[in-house]
């Protein structure tokens, strides 16, 4: 007997079971636990979450990406809405963000569905939604959006996997919606890979050079998320070389990339980390203004140098 016919047979199994149960088809089998928390597992044909229960985020999220799916036309409606798949205590709805500062921000991005009205609809559950600082979210963050559509046409064929990482607070402290620390998205075609793993701070638009500083590789990523594997024969010690004309390769020299002794700079936690007892937390002014905490002064639950504008002591007056 061939011994390579049960791997094929498995293999043609799989597609078929993925196809029948209407969930996402792709190669990557990536893991289904994130820091010891077993995560919930939500597919579609468009994309596949694991989302933390506890975090009340996605954790990961998984698209295949082509450029024929790339030639949509279909128009986002902005239907963000609670994702009643979930059990009832672990959604989230529109008031969790309403007057937080931080943006809704998709980790299957809107448009990489323009081929399908239902997967546009889809890309607006709050399950592949976790809150981004509003200026990462529109600039940084959309350009390596871009840059991925981009990989996909060159490739013929793209797994996205975009996720999350860590926690610098909650939304509007109230200890409900996990604020991640920071985001990554790891493109492959199953033979090589990149991977970039970015702080939810404040980050304005890069050029394709500066994602550099934020390149990694799969070995560092699991020193912030241990048990993460997609199943797939990639090189886990060295940054990938997938797609070098969307994003220019890292630029290490003579030099190995960061070691595993040194944690990777992107993926360091905020330069001002909210307490972890979930103290109220304000982006900005507006969004303390909006919650009626304005002015904050030195030593108030919630003050923060950085809107001290002036230095006085009191922030947002």
């Amino acid at each position: 007997m061939n011994k390579a016919l049960p791997l094929l047979l498995l293999l043609a199994a799989t597609a078929a079971q993925a196809q029948s149960t209407g969930c996402l088809n792709q190669s990557a089998r990536v893991t289904s636990v994130y820091r010891g928390e077993q995560l919930f597992s939500l597919c579609t044909a468009d994309s596949q979450v694991s989302y933390s229960l506890t975090d009340r985020i996605p954790r990961l999220v998984v698209e295949v990406l082509t450029p024929a799916k790339l030639q949509g036309t279909v128009s986002r409606e902005d239907d963000f809405r609670a994702d009643v798949r979930l059990p009832l205590n672990a959604r989230v709805d529109l008031n969790d963000y309403r007057g937080s500062g931080y943006d809704r921000g998709h980790l299957a991005p809107a448009a990489d569905f323009k081929y399908s009205a239902t997967a546009m609809s889809n890309s607006f559950l709050l399950s592949n939604i976790a809150p981004q600082e509003p200026s990462f979210n529109q600039q940084a963050w959309n350009g390596l959006e871009d840059a991925t559509r981009a990989c996909a046409q060159q490739t013929g064929k793209l797994t996205v996997l975009t996720g999350t990482l860590g926690k610098s607070g909650s939304l509007n402290g109230r200890g409900r919606v996990t604020i991640p620390a920071s985001f990554f998205k790891m493109w492959t075609d199953g033979q090589d890979y990149r991977l970039w793993v970015m702080p939810n701070v404040a980050i304005n638009k890069l050029t394709g050079q500066q994602y550099g500083q934020y390149e990694v590789s799969i070995k560092q990523l699991q020193t912030y998320w241990p048990e993460f594997s997609v199943g797939l024969p990639l090189n886990a010690a060295q940054p990938g070389k997938l797609c070098p004309g969307a994003i220019p390769l890292k630029q290490i020299g003579s030099t190995p990339a960061v070691r595993p002794a040194t944690p990777p700079r992107p993926a360091a936690q905020p330069a001002y980390l909210p307490p972890r007892n979930d103290a109220p937390y304000y982006a900005n002014c507006a969004a303390a203004k909006a919650a009626g905490a304005a002015p904050l002064r030195r030593g108030q639950p919630g003050y923060r140098a950085a809107m001290d504008r002036d230095g006085d002591g009191v922030a947002c007056e």
